[in-house]
């Protein structure tokens, strides 16, 4: 049997469980981001490092260079045929001149220049060596053009040097920020991951909370909702019994009418044969008359009155129905088994309290009305006051409660039905007085 209300604590389960699924997507996908970052950062920081090893070794390649230019030795004069001396000036002495720009050097790695060091250094050493054997070899002229190479030559090394160096300083910054922002992206990524995995626990520790505390609702619901329904049993087992007493009630008062009827049928008969009745009791039976007719009024009354209490008692079932019908309701959404049992017991001996009431009402009514019926109602009046005086069923199991209230409600119905049968009887002498009194006036 599952009780309605499991249904809300169901869906909620379900929105719980399919948000701590997307959370976990969600943080797989962003921790296999983070991974792919890394893994480009790491990359890319090994690209820059080739880079950069390789622009070292370039650039210590070109100080090798300028190290063997600047180690070469200072010029020699030579005297030519006119006796004038002539300065072999060295391409270090235009160091001051202005640089030619670097074509080529800011972006990407920078291809070796094309001449060879091994030739520029035999040329530098064979001039230094013999000056004046190249003077007379070759004419001043000459000379002045190799200075001038060998001086642009010289320039164009130290710009490509200083571009190489400023290269090399880019790339030890970038080197630098790369490393900064890799660092910064491994500590995000162990926070995460920390953070991930308390997450991960604190759900597992939700998941088993609720799990254990859905387990004990539900076992409690379940619980609750079967003595519901044996109560439900209960009520629905004395609302039809206490109907069928009713109805064979009512059967039986038109029974009682219909012989009424026929008795005072019978009666005026008898009346209306009688003639001979003496004038000295006319005056003693018109009085009778009188009192025998507020006396049928103060029955009438009385049977009116019984009728009314019948017909409050239906409304009292329906009521207890009603209430009944409350009392499941506030069942299903109770909290504690203990207070709904409580008051379902307090419901119980209020209605029989109630009933007893009525008995007790009923019982009293008979006993002041009939008073001229000593012997059976003497009889009729121990049964009700044993009926009516009974104590109040203790408090019990369900099984002996339920026994107690249907004896209780047997009891009661057999004392209203004796109180009735009372009146009926009263009812029917009345009326024979009454028609033989009429039949005699």
């Amino acid at each position: 049997m599952s009780s309605p209300s499991t249904s809300p604590t169901t869906t909620d389960t379900g929105v719980l469980i399919r948000q701590n699924n997307e959370l976990r997507h969600r943080l797989q996908q962003e921790a296999s981001t983070y991974r792919r970052r890394l893994e480009t950062y790491k990359q890319a920081e090994g690209n820059q490092a080739a880079l950069i090893s390789r622009l070292q070794a370039k650039v210590l390649q070109y100080k090798q260079r300028c190290t063997e230019l600047q180690e070469t030795p200072p010029s020699s004069t030579c005297y030519n045929a006119g006796g004038g001396p002539v300065r072999d000036v060295s391409p270090g002495h235009h160091h001051a001149g202005t640089p030619a720009p670097c074509s080529g050097t800011s972006g990407g790695p920078l291809s070796l220049p094309p001449c060879p060091v091994a030739r520029e250094r035999s040329r530098s050493r064979s001039r230094s060596q013999s000056p004046c054997r190249k003077y007379a070899d070759c004419g001043h002229d000459e000379v002045r053009h190799q200075l001038d190479e060998e001086r642009r030559r010289c320039e164009k090394l130290m710009v490509e040097n200083s571009c190489l160096r400023q290269q090399l300083e880019e790339s030890q910054r970038t080197n630098d920020a790369l490393t900064n922002d890799l660092q910064k992206l491994t500590c995000d990524w162990e926070a995460l991951r920390d953070e991930l995995l308390s997450k991960e626990d604190e759900w597992k520790e939700e998941e088993q909370a609720f799990n254990e505390y859905y387990n004990n609702e539900h076992t409690r619901l379940l619980k609750m909702w079967r003595e519901v329904v044996n109560v439900k049993r209960m009520f629905k087992e004395m609302a039809s019994t206490t109907k069928m007493e009713l109805g064979r009630m009512h059967l039986e008062l038109s029974g009682t009418g219909r012989e009424v009827t026929g008795a005072c049928s019978g009666v005026s008969v008898n009346l209306r044969q009688s003639t001979k009745i003496e004038e000295a009791q006319q005056m003693h039976i018109e009085r009778e008359n009188i009192d025998l007719k507020s006396q049928m009024g103060d029955l009438r009354m009385q049977y009116e009155n019984a009728k009314l209490e019948i017909a409050q008692r239906d409304q009292r079932l329906q009521q207890m129905l009603q209430d009944l019908k409350q009392m499941e309701e506030r069942y299903v959404q109770a909290d504690s088994q203990a207070g709904q049992t409580q008051r379902l017991n307090d419901e119980l001996e209020r209605l029989q309290g109630a009933l007893r009431d009525i008995a007790h009402a009923v019982v009293q009514d008979s006993e002041t009305a009939a008073t001229s019926e000593a012997e059976p109602s003497s009889a009729h009046h121990l049964h009700l006051s044993q009926s009516s005086g009974l104590p109040a069923p203790p408090r019990s199991p369900k099984r002996g409660a339920i026994r107690t209230s249907q004896a209780f409600a047997e009891g009661t119905i057999s004392a209203v039905q004796a109180a009735l049968h009372k009146y009926q009887l009263a009812i029917h002498d009345l009326q024979v007085k009454l028609q033989t009194n009429s039949d005699a006036l």
